[in-house]
Formats: structure tokens, sequence, C-alpha cells
């Protein structure tokens, strides 16, 4: 994959301009240092790579662990409802109040002992239990998708987060080391809570555009980069596209109000933690680690290339799952550069197995993996992409989100 010179500047001035207000001079210029100094590559012998977009998600999740310290409440999440007030239109509705009566008294000594025994099982059975049904839904059909897209050379989409019929959530966790793609189950009632937090603030009823609009007769705005949110709703038929949200000072500044990109941009950074969203009864069982059933295999294969060689494996050492040459495989990509096709869980592992080094960690196919290699039947090189299929079959080999 290519380096494109002066991103970090580029991530530099996005955080500068999502910042809240609150955030303080040191902070920004701390995470710009962490950035800058952070490795792209690994050892030439075996090349895995982070790609922008994840490194783009990884700063954002370091200046939001840094500032909510700070700030607090603008994550606290309404556990009643399981909104985030942030995120809704409406007004919230007064907190319940707190209860007032003591504690019931011990029972009376001179009390039977099966009389104490009744009310205390009369008092646990007027508490009801929270549902843990599971959910009688389709595990194929999609209810919401959320891919951010934050730089045009991303190769695939990997979901910030995935919610399914059936309970299903799917997220690409950060909060992992390494980062992982996670999932875990909501139970019925859960399910309800989570549909509650995503879709009450009415911005992902229908589909629409938001994108940002000038405000006549203002100087040009700063240049920098900006993030895409494609939002996928009701097993498509909602297709929402949002454009991030530039900081208070700028879009009041250059740009009209825009409320949507606004709420929909707060609603991106809630479901990079979805467990935030909902209260702890409200899943079936803990996190796990996410691994498809299948995988996207994306090759980039160059021909007759002067690029020296740099010690990789070479692409004869591995056990394709197809015949014929790597520039023949499966069917174009999201350009004419790249071969696309489905592969097993099987066929995949066989991959890594190939080409991990003896004395490394085994790696488990829970997140998208790249390395390079070298070609010599093509006299050339090749990089190697795979990312696990989700239970409705995205990412297509069509390519990113534009």
């Amino acid at each position: 994959m290519s380096t494109r010179d002066g991103f970090d500047e580029l991530i530099a001035a996005r955080l500068r301009a999502a910042a809240p207000q609150e955030a303080p001079t040191h902070l920004m210029d701390t995470l710009s240092d962490r950035l800058a100094d952070t490795p792209q590559r690994g050892s030439p012998a075996f090349a895995w790579m982070v790609t922008t977009p994840v490194r783009m998600a990884m700063a954002a999740v370091m200046l939001l662990l840094a500032v909510v310290a700070g700030l607090g409440v603008a994550v606290v999440l309404d556990r009643q409802t399981g909104a985030d007030p942030s995120l809704v239109t409406s007004p919230s509705a007064e907190p319940s109040a707190e209860p007032s009566a003591e504690p019931s008294a011990e029972p009376s000594a001179t009390a039977p002992a099966e009389s104490a025994s009744a009310q205390a099982s009369s008092e646990a059975s007027a508490t009801p239990e929270p549902s843990a049904s599971p959910v009688a839904g389709d595990p194929e059909e999609l209810v919401l998708r959320l891919v951010t897209v934050c730089d045009t050379g991303a190769t695939q989409e990997i979901p910030r987060m995935q919610l399914m019929a059936d309970g299903t959530v799917i997220w690409y966790s950060l909060a992992e080391e390494p980062a992982q793609i996670t999932t875990r189950v909501l139970t019925a009632d859960g399910l309800t809570e989570m549909r509650g937090a995503i879709f009450s603030s009415g911005y992902l009823d229908e589909s629409a555009t938001y994108e940002p609009e000038r405000k006549a007769g203002t100087p040009e705005p700063p240049g920098h980069g900006a993030c895409v949110h494609s939002w996928t709703a009701e097993d498509g038929a909602v297709v929402v596209r949002s454009t991030s949200w530039f900081g208070q000072e700028e879009e009041s500044t250059y740009y009209e109000p825009a409320p949507e990109r606004q709420g929909l941009d707060r609603l991106a950074s809630a479901l990079a933690s979805p467990e935030s969203l909902v209260a702890e009864d409200a899943w079936t069982g803990p996190e796990s680690a996410y691994e498809g059933t299948e995988y996207q295999l994306l090759l980039h294969a160059v021909r007759d290339s002067d690029v020296p060689s740099t010690g990789s494996p070479d692409a004869s050492e591995v056990p394709w799952p197809f015949d014929g040459p790597l520039d023949e495989f499966g069917e174009p990509g999201f350009n004419e550069t790249y071969r696309c096709g489905n592969i097993s869980r099987d066929e995949a592992m066989a991959i890594v197995d190939a080409l991990i080094q003896p004395d490394a960690e085994h790696p488990i196919l829970t997140a998208p993996y790249y390395f390079s290699l070298e070609w010599a039947e093509g006299n050339g090189w090749a990089e190697v992409n795979m990312v696990p299929l989700m239970p409705d079959g995205f990412p297509p080999c069509a390519g990113p989100v534009r």
C-alpha cells in the first residue's frame, strides 16, 4: 500500500477541529506527537500493516479516552432508556425519583419462620427479572451497519459496528490489544433498548445525504481531511451518508447549521463502544472475538516490477485456494489493479499458516490482515488483504464506500 505524505498532519488537523472546546492544548500536542512517532510497518519479512482508517479510528479513540476523563457527562448514558441524551433531539424524560422508603425491618422474632420466608419470597417476586430470552430474528437480516471511511486509499470496508435482527452485534474493537473484531449477542429486551439508542434521533428514518453547506459570503474554510459515515439500516431500505462534524468553531464560522451531521457524528462515536449504549443485563453472555465462516481475499499483484527484493516470502510458498496466476484470481476488485473473491475460513487459515514466522505468536482470524509477498513467477510483487465477512456477506468485492 502506498504511503501518503503529510497524512499525519492531516490527522492532527482533523483532531484539533473535532476536539471538544475543553480539550487542552497540551493534550492535542501530545496526540500529534504520538501519531508522528508511530511506526507504520513491521519487519520486511512479514509486513503486517494497520490501514489508515484504523489509524484514524485509533487516534479518535485516544482523544475520546483522554477527553472523557475531564468531560464525563458527554458520554454518560441513560441506563433506563438505553439512549444517549446527546444523540436525540426530543427533550429527555425527567429521571425517576429516588426511593425514599427505608428498608423493611427484620421479621419479628415472635413471627413464625414461614411468615418471614413468605415475606422474602413476595418481595422477590415483586421485582420482575430482566428478560434473557433470545431474539427470534433472521441472523442474516441487517438492522444497522456503520462504515466510516476517512481515507480514500482504503481497500476493504470494515464496519465500525453492525447489528443483526437476531441481536448479534459486531464491532471493530480498538480497546483490545491487538485490535480485533468483537461480537456479543443481545437479549430480546436488549435489542429493543439498542434500537432505541440508535434510531431515537430520527436521523436514520429515511435515506438522505448530509454534507457541509457553506455560508454565503464566508472566506475559504481551512483545508483538512474529513470522514464520511455510511449508514445502512433496516436491511438496506434506508441508506444515509453523512460527513463528519468539523467542530463548533469551524462549523459556526463557515457552514450552515447541521444538527443532523453533528448528531450522526456523535452516534458514530458512541457505536465504537456499543456495550455502553445498553445496560449490562441486555446481553445473553460475554463478548468474544468474531470469526467469519468466510473471508474476503483481495490481491494486488504487480508484474515486471523493478522493486528490489525485500526478503518477504514468495507467492509460490502460499497454498492458494485457486489455480492460475495471482492477477487472474476471482473478479475485479474496487479498481482494475485488484482481484477479489471469497474463501473459506480453513483456506484463509492455511494462507496465514504458510506465512507466519516460526517464532511469532500465531494469529487468529479476528482482524483485518495485510502482508506483502515477492512474486517470482510474475517478476514482481503482491499485496494480500483478508477480512472476515459479516453474517450478511458484507463487504462486497465492489469496494469501499466513497
